[in-house]
């Protein structure tokens, strides 16, 4: 069987003052290899209003 026919999708998660931008290189990559790819933008970048407030969002 083929290994990229069975790959999970993979969920990017940027860090904090940044946005879904900085992970396109690890995206196009992935995507390359077979990968499903979610890159997500938290609103607000900062953790100004609790990582519960991100987790809301995903």
């Amino acid at each position: 069987m083929n290994v990229m026919s069975i790959c999970n999708p993979v969920v990017l998660l940027h860090g904090r003052i940044s946005s879904h931008l900085q992970m396109s290189k690890p995206a196009d990559y992935l995507s390359h290899l077979g990968w499903h790819i979610y890159s997500l933008s938290f609103e607000p970048s900062t953790v100004e209003l609790g990582l519960e407030h991100w987790a809301r969002q995903i």
